[in-house]
């Protein structure tokens, strides 16, 4: 089981990921995101640090009570545990770009809000 601090620093620590990728490409048009090779270098490894931290503490949830939305967002949120931008064989970017831009703000509060709890 891993501890409530212990918890509670990862889940903070994923927030302020979000919130970094956020910061760095919320004045970016989706155009440019697609041809500046430092920024998504950035995002993805950024992408890649929240997967593998989602995807240690996904299982904890389980022994805590009412944390089911929170396990369905960290389990969404291991699947970029393997994210890498690679120029050869470019991924969908649109894909990964309307996540950022759709839905992380509202998983950055959850997770702070959850964080909170411990």
């Amino acid at each position: 089981m891993i501890a409530a601090e212990e918890l509670k620093f990862k889940l903070t620590n994923i927030a302020d990921l979000i919130h970094n990728i956020i910061a760095e490409t919320d004045d970016v048009p989706y155009n440019e995101f697609t041809k500046n090779e430092q920024l998504k270098e950035r995002v993805f490894s950024q992408l890649q640090e929240i997967g593998q931290s989602a995807n240690e503490i996904s299982a904890s949830l389980n022994e805590y009570e009412d944390e089911d939305k929170n396990k369905d967002i960290l389990d969404n949120l291991s699947r970029f545990s393997n994210a890498r931008f690679n120029q050869e064989a470019e991924i969908d970017l649109n894909s990964v770009w309307n996540i950022i831009q759709t839905e992380f703000r509202e998983i950055e509060k959850e997770l702070m809000t959850t964080a909170k709890k411990y």
